[in-house]
């Protein structure tokens, strides 16, 4: 049986085509790079337009003056169900005569009103009515849109360097055979299907007997050999990853080599990171021109 499975020994060539889809192509990538692309979208909408982008603006020291509102305008936001006006004002400090804009959906003013404003000390262009906010939305609205978007980059971030593991092994990692010592179902589902924890033992060049834990929702990739195949780094035989559960599924061929995949599949798998780059780039470039 080792005749047929193992690999060549170390260092490997690993193909260009498959070194892309293990490192673009894994599961985690693959989800995660449409959470991040399509998150932006409402960082774009809503956080830019909040008191998130105006908190370095208002942190240094501030000073009070007194204003009058020249003009107001519904800005067609809607918070809580309440519509967000825009107050734009005039207010005058020894460096000349100023005009700003705050904003709110509870304190309702009129053209001509009386405000106190607040102004940074070192930039009296920076204002704001008192009590008032300096964008449509407040700053919980701004920070909450960053959290799907942050989600999507902790998942391309993990599915990345679990593909320059991957890729580490594949070139410089001993190969053995490990025999399923345990399998416990975890609790979570991918595709409705039940993720479990795999263990498995194998004995390293070295005679001593290691551990390596895979963790996979397609068992039966694992589960089709009395042994099956695995990679370790021989300085640290913990770090270790069982062959048919590797991001990016890498083949052999009948003689040990890894095998090159399509060039389709391969550019394929940098098609959605392609599309959530761009498109949030192309939209930026829009909004800040427009």
């Amino acid at each position: 049986m080792e005749q047929t499975i193992k690999l060549t020994e170390a260092p490997r060539k690993v193909p260009f085509t498959t070194s892309l889809k293990i490192l673009f192509g894994g599961f985690t990538n693959q989800i995660g790079w449409p959470i991040f692309g399509l998150g932006m979208v409402f960082f774009w909408v809503f956080s830019l337009d909040s008191d998130l982008m105006n908190l370095g603006k208002f942190s240094g020291q501030l000073e009070t003056t007194k204003g009058k509102i020249t003009a107001v305008r519904a800005t067609g936001a809607i918070v809580n169900g309440k519509d967000v006006e825009e107050y734009t004002f005039e207010y005058k400090t020894k460096e000349g005569t100023f005009e700003g804009q705050s904003y709110s959906r509870e304190i309702q003013f009129r053209k001509g009103n009386n405000v106190i404003v607040e102004y940074v000390a070192n930039n009296h262009a920076f204002s704001r009515i008192k009590g008032l906010r300096s964008a449509e939305y407040g700053l919980a609205t701004g920070v909450l849109p960053l959290v799907v978007p942050l989600l999507g980059l902790v998942m391309v971030f993990i599915g990345f360097t679990g593909g320059l593991k991957t890729k580490k092994l594949l070139v410089h990692g001993y190969w053995a055979f490990g025999k399923m010592k345990g399998k416990i179902a975890t609790g979570r589902e991918i595709n409705d299907q039940v993720v479990y924890k795999m263990n498995f033992g194998f004995r390293g060049k070295d005679g001593k007997e290691y551990t390596t834990v895979a963790y996979t929702h397609e068992t039966h990739l694992l589960e089709d050999e009395d042994m099956e195949l695995l990679l370790y780094n021989p300085d640290d035989p913990k770090d270790s990853m069982m062959f048919d559960s590797m991001p990016g599924n890498p083949e052999r061929d009948e003689n040990g080599e890894i095998l090159a995949v399509d060039k389709s599949v391969a550019f394929g798998a940098l098609f959605i990171p392609f599309l959530a780059i761009v498109g949030n780039t192309i939209y930026m470039i829009v909004l800040f021109n427009s």
